[in-house]
């Protein structure tokens, strides 16, 4: 109930500054993806391809060159540890669909994605993480950074 609580929490506040602050509507969706991505992750743990769809489709509407560069090298990096088994595909996908559409700023959510699974899963041994879930945390504290800053 309270992980239920939370979702709808984040999800109504997020969407309410972005209404507030007159974001565009592509902005709106792609943080509504991702909210989908990763609350589905967060429960099956699978990224669904449609929410990867539709951030490869927003990324076609303001299309740069050196997104797609940096997609690809995120892409083909990140298939090295599917390799080891050390993150899903679903994963590499979504991470590839982000740079894709914010470029080098999807360092920084990574970046925060990062931080906080390290701080919510400090004490636990042997767990799978949710990553899309972790994405969607990152997305969402960076994009209201980036709005109230």
């Amino acid at each position: 109930m309270r992980k239920s609580l939370f979702f709808v929490a984040t999800v109504l506040l997020t969407n309410l500054i972005l209404f507030i602050f007159k974001q565009s509507a592509k902005d709106f969706i792609y943080m509504n993806v991702l909210f989908f991505a990763g609350i589905y992750d967060y429960y099956k743990y699978i990224i669904p391809e449609t929410a990867v769809i539709t951030i490869i489709i927003l990324s076609i509407i303001d299309f740069r060159a050196e997104n797609l560069l940096f997609s690809l090298v995120a892409f083909f990096s990140l298939l090295l540890f599917y390799k080891q088994h050390k993150i899903g595909f679903g994963d590499i996908q979504l991470i590839s669909a982000i740079f894709l559409l914010s470029g080098y700023e999807a360092l920084f959510i990574i970046a925060i994605a990062c931080t906080l699974i390290i701080i919510l899963n400090f004490r636990k041994d042997n767990i799978r993480i949710p990553m899309g879930f972790y994405l969607m945390l990152g997305a969402t504290v960076f994009f209201i950074c980036d709005i109230l800053i």
